[in-house]
């Protein structure tokens, strides 16, 4: 499999003067030795602090000119008596000076063992430029080191008249002299052209399709020559161009850490680096290079796979420029059937492993997890994530099937394995119930029958009902069915054989490939700390691998919202008895699932009312009310009913069946910000991970605002924080309104 390649560059560009990269080495060196401009000593040595001879100079400038093709290689005559026609520099200093290129003394002697001063070299560049040494006759010195440094051929010198020149500053005179612009960019009297700030973004080893002897880079497509260093890809730097090819490249940095992508939750994206969980975080708003196309680092999420990686790279200045990312090749799928798995699939039993997107040990796989390796990271990625439904129908047929469709939704086929259960030779039929085993991607890496084993699950009940089932014969029969969130956050959808209220908490088992659903009641004794720093509930253990599933009854308890919670979340939270719907313990004592009613209130959407009117009086109750959300701004209106919310009241929104909200009600004012942290409000109060923050820009109007513009900006706004209960209570801060000073 080819690799696809993307390019991310920064968002924020440093501008800098013509001339300005010569204080980059890597890139001046490599283009003036390229040139035969200057050229490094046997031994490698670059000789940067050794001072320049007139003679050596002489040779600099005749190869950095249009004369470089026309040099002899002996002469008989010398134009200046300490000159000797036989030295290796005599015909340089001879087209030289027949060319008006280079002067000699009053004396008429040259002085080739001199060292080069500053106004010397200056004179010598601006002559190759098109100036005459009549435009500076009655102001030498200062009139050509006035010119040189105006046209940015002094740039990175840090020379001053008289000074004798090191080989360093004449490298950035030289340097400066072929980015310099006369009309046209001096480079091109020598039959080439520079592309400053070019990225070679891919090639034929990153792109299928895009032939050898061509790349694509930031600013488009671009022949290279045959002898083309594609170990360079995925660099920035500057290209030499002849005839519209890429004849050298020149990178500015090679200053690079490689990090893989360990993995991607929504916009979350965990990076491994040196055999451990990187703290960096990628930003939001680069530009994206991928597969020819440019796109966002937005759309990059969405392409990111575990075992993916990222190359980040590195300006001189210790600021990251841009980033190249590569698809990886993971072994796998592999599913788990037994302890012996690391023996089976050849891994290492000291692997890394990452589990549902947290680092676990290796004795955390569990049978039917869908696994993924790479040797060169010896890293195990594995996944739980299931989805349990009727299996309906197969594109493009049963006999080939690509995807199926699994009570109502589409799912991919990712292995052989998955293939083969699916077909038509395989186990399962249309209407059979099917537990789909999702990989990486939430594609299908493994099939088993939900009836294969005695296990029980326990699950709330979001819907029940009937409908209207397919056999692979096409026949029709109608069934009963409930839709179960478990405590993992998956939802499955089931066949029963009797009908099943909502909004309970149930345990499922199985018969005759049909789900039975008994009723649990909420345990009396589970309440108190949750304090999962140290494992512990009140006065209860708690497994390190519990699940959480937390739920909200919405509009006459006909609708419900759940979610899957991290332990962290409710790390310090004080549960109420009555915010636990259930609880259940291993062997040991310690609980490893817990269904909870509404105590983290991150399954509410919050905002802020723009426009807000009430009509209140005994025999009627209305209202019209828009709200912005941070993405949309929405009106609704009440009949028989009203909101007690005001045009400016930050608020938490319960969504209802309908369009209009069950519920609007207002955030509590905590107070005026004065510091904001990663984690804090005044180092006190805890900042939700969706954090919405408005700048109030007139009276009742208000626009989204980054939280770092805000941190970056603090003091340049009053800002006022609300929350919608204490973060013992398991709130958080949930709306930022900021004004300008």
């Amino acid at each position: 499999m080819k690799k696809r390649l993307l390019a991310i560059l920064t968002a924020v560009l440093i501008l800098i003067p013509v001339g300005a990269n010569a204080a980059n080495p890597a890139s001046r060196f490599d283009m003036l030795a390229y040139l035969d401009v200057m050229v490094g000593y046997g031994d490698g040595d670059l000789g940067l602090d050794r001072l320049v001879t007139r003679a050596e100079f002489s040779k600099m400038a005749l190869e950095a000119s249009p004369l470089r093709n026309s040099v002899a290689a002996k002469l008989k005559i010398s134009p200046f008596s300490d000159v000797l026609y036989d030295k290796w520099y005599a015909p340089y200093v001879y087209l030289g000076a027949v060319n008006n290129i280079f002067a000699g003394y009053i004396d008429g002697t040259f002085r080739p063992d001199n060292n080069v001063t500053y106004e010397e070299a200056v004179m010598v560049a601006l002559r190759l430029l098109g100036y005459s040494d009549e435009e500076f006759q009655y102001s030498w010195p200062y009139g050509p080191v006035n010119a040189g440094e105006k046209n940015g051929l002094c740039n990175g010198m840090n020379a001053y008249i008289g000074q004798m020149l090191t080989r360093d500053q004449v490298s950035h005179l030289f340097y400066n002299l072929l980015n310099a612009t006369n009309g046209t960019k001096y480079i091109t009297k020598l039959g080439y052209s520079i592309e400053e700030d070019m990225v070679i973004a891919a090639s034929y080893n990153e792109v299928t399709g895009l032939s050898r002897g061509k790349v694509y880079t930031a600013k488009g497509l671009f022949d290279v020559s045959d002898d083309f260093d594609y170990s360079l890809v995925g660099y920035k730097g500057d290209a030499i161009m002849k005839d519209g090819k890429i004849t050298a490249f020149f990178p500015y940095s090679k200053n690079t850490v490689k990090y893989s992508v360990f993995d991607v939750s929504g916009s979350n994206i965990i990076l491994f680096k040196d055999g451990a969980i990187s703290d960096y975080t990628l930003q939001g708003g680069e530009t994206v290079y991928y597969n020819l196309q440019t796109m966002t680092v937005d759309s990059m999420n969405s392409v990111l796979s575990a075992g993916d990686t990222l190359d980040f790279h590195y300006a001189e200045n210790g600021e990251l420029d841009y980033i190249v990312y590569y698809e990886s090749e993971l072994d796998g799928p592999y599913i788990v059937k037994s302890g012996d798995w690391t023996a089976k699939y050849g891994i290492s039993s000291n692997a890394a492993v990452m589990r549902a997107g947290v680092k676990a040990d290796i004795n955390a796989v569990s049978t039917n997890d869908v696994i993924y390796y790479s040797k060169n990271l010896n890293t195990v990625w594995a996944y739980n994530d299931t989805v349990t439904g009727v299996y309906e129908s197969a594109q493009p047929n049963k006999n080939t099937p690509e995807s199926v469709v699994v009570s109502g939704k589409t799912y991919t086929i990712e292995s052989v394995e998955a293939y083969n259960a699916l077909s038509s030779n395989g186990k399962f039929a249309y209407g059979d119930t099917v537990k789909l085993l999702l990989g990486k991607d939430r594609k299908i890496a493994g099939v088993t029958s939900p009836y294969d084993s005695n296990d029980e699950y326990v699950g709330f009940v979001v819907s029940s009902g009937s409908r209207s089932y397919t056999t692979q014969s096409n026949t029709q029969y109608t069934s009963n069915y409930i839709n179960v969130a478990l405590c993992d956050g998956s939802v499955y959808e089931y066949e029963t054989d009797s009908t099943v209220s909502d909004n309970q908490v149930v345990r499922l088992s199985f018969e005759n490939g049909k789900a039975k659903a008994k009723s649990l009641i909420a345990p009396k004794t589970y309440s108190g700390l949750f304090n999962y720093s140290n494992l512990m509930f009140d006065d209860k253990k708690i497994s390190k691998n519990i699940e959480i599933l937390e739920i909200i009854q919405k509009n006459g308890n006909n609708n419900i919202s759940y979610g899957k919670v991290y332990p962290q979340r409710l790390d310090g939270v004080k549960i109420n008895p009555n915010e636990v719907l259930y609880a259940e313990t291993d062997s040991s004592g310690a609980v490893t699932k817990l269904i909870l009613n509404d105590v983290t209130g991150d399954l509410y959407s919050y905002g802020i009312v723009t426009k807000a009117t009430s009509n209140v009086n005994p025999m009627f109750f209305s209202g019209t009310y828009t709200y912005y959300d941070g993405v949309n701004l929405t009106s609704v209106s009440t009949q028989g009913s009203s909101f007690s919310v005001y045009a400016g009241n930050p608020v938490k929104i319960k969504a209802g069946l309908s369009a209009v909200p069950d519920s609007i009600s207002q955030l509590t004012k905590v107070g005026e910000v004065k510091t904001i942290s990663d984690a804090y409000i005044n180092g006190t109060y805890k900042l939700y991970s969706g954090i919405l923050v408005y700048e109030n820009t007139h009276d009742y109007e208000y626009q989204v605002i980054d939280l770092n513009t805000l941190v970056n900006n603090l003091s340049a706004y009053t800002v006022t924080a609300y929350n919608d209960k204490t973060d013992s209570s398991g709130g958080r801060i949930r709306v930022l309104v900021a004004k300008k000073k």
